[in-house]
């Protein structure tokens, strides 16, 4: 834990996780595999598989033409202000707009546009559930989880602890993800 890029990979490699690693990029290159979701116990190694291993994988691999570009979100009490940050949205655009899930979606289209597969992984995911208790705070994100999955090469990692893995439930039941079948268990 805490190494980066090569040297993340060769840890990965050394903890007997490459095999792992493969099997998720793999993912990334299959269609009906737009969304996934990785959990496990507590301190299982999930982060680090995502973070060290994962991610310098992804960010190498051109899959049809395209660059793969992993975006990490690990904070939940303002993920769509993460969000925004890390793809980068216009600083053209007001503060209030910036937030707001159809500039975010606007922008995963452009990175479509730009030839680019983009990843969003949400790390420690049950963190979310934590931040935000309300069904209506949640109904924003699950709202947007099927949005952006109806983007064209934009794929979506859950990484959760599986104590929390019931709270997808939730999601499954008020987000309607037709593209997944409505089977968030089942990815």
């Amino acid at each position: 834990v805490g190494a980066s890029g090569e040297e993340a990979m060769e840890e990965a490699a050394a903890s007997g996780r490459q095999a792992d690693i493969e099997a998720l990029v793999d993912r990334v290159k299959r269609p009906d595999c737009r969304l996934t979701v990785v959990h496990g116990p507590s301190g299982v190694g999930k982060s680090s598989l995502l973070q060290s291993g994962l991610v310098p994988a992804l960010r190498k691999v051109i899959h049809q033409s395209r660059s793969v570009q992993p975006v990490v979100i690990e904070h939940y009490e303002d993920w769509q202000g993460e969000l925004a940050n890390k793809i980068k949205v216009s600083d053209e655009l007001t503060d209030k707009s910036v937030n707001s899930s159809d500039t975010l979606i606007s922008q995963l289209h452009d990175r479509d546009r730009q030839n680019l597969i983009t990843v969003l992984i949400f790390d420690q995911f049950e963190e979310f559930f934590f931040n935000h208790t309300s069904l209506h705070s949640r109904r924003k994100l699950y709202d947007f989880l099927r949005e952006c999955l109806a983007v064209p090469y934009v794929w979506v990692i859950l990484s959760l602890r599986e104590d929390y893995i019931h709270h997808l439930l939730e999601c499954d039941h008020f987000a309607d993800l037709k593209i997944i079948n409505n089977d968030i268990l089942n990815k």
